[in-house]
Order: C-alpha cells, then structure tokens, then sequence
C-alpha cells in the first residue's frame, strides 16, 4: 500500500471544495447585485460630471480621455443605466478644459446616452 496516496486524495478533496466554496460564493455576490439592482436602477441615475479639468468622473472615479472612458460610457449605455451629465457652469479657468470638456462631451453622445436631434439619413444641404 503506499502511503502518500490517502493524502493526495484528501488535497484533491480539499481542493474541489475550495472551489465550489468559491464559486457559490461568486453566485451567491451576483444574485445579491441583481436582485438589488434590478429594482434600483429604474428610478436611479448616474452622475457624469465633467471636473475642472473637462475629464468625465463618475462615482468620483476619473475617466481620463481615453478608451476606459469610452468602454465605460458604451458599458452605461448597454445596461440602459439612466445618466446625468452635470457641467460646472461657466466653465473653467484651467488651460484645455474647453477642448477636454468638447471631447468628453462628444464621446457621451457617441455612445448614445444623451439623445440628439441628428437627421437617420443624409443631409439634404450636402
């Protein structure tokens, strides 16, 4: 008989249940966010604000300007999350807010969550 194999067993053993330890741990979180957010997210909408710099923060997390700033509105825009875009009035003194503040406004509206007034079809000026 050789000892050493009762003991990878038992580590195998232990090893799976880890896992599933983990992993209802994982579905339990889940449907813990859904079921809380199901009912929630109707009548709750997220902040975008624009800071001083003219970079979008949402939650107070900064965005930048850059591909995580758009992954992140195109993400809004899917889960149909209502938004609200809150810009400081008069702007800001800081140097490159205005181009900063444009840029970040036209991703918002690339990625669809603040509706324009844009024709489906051509221009019949062009």
């Amino acid at each position: 008989m050789n000892p050493s194999l009762p003991g990878k067993s038992a580590g195998r053993l232990l090893y799976w249940r880890a896992w599933l330890v983990i992993f209802a741990a994982a579905v339990l979180l889940l449907s813990v966010i859904y079921l809380k957010n199901r009912n929630t997210l109707r009548g709750v909408a997220v902040d975008i604000h624009l800071n001083t710099n003219g970079t979008a923060t949402v939650l107070g997390v900064p965005l930048g300007n850059g591909p995580i700033r758009d992954i992140t509105l195109r993400t809004l825009n899917q889960a149909k999350v209502p938004v609200r875009v809150i810009v400081p009035s008069g702007g800001s003194a800081a140097p490159g807010w205005d181009t900063n503040s444009i840029q970040t406004i036209n991703a918002i509206m690339k990625a669809g969550l603040i509706p324009t007034n844009k024709a489906s079809g051509p221009s019949p000026y062009e």
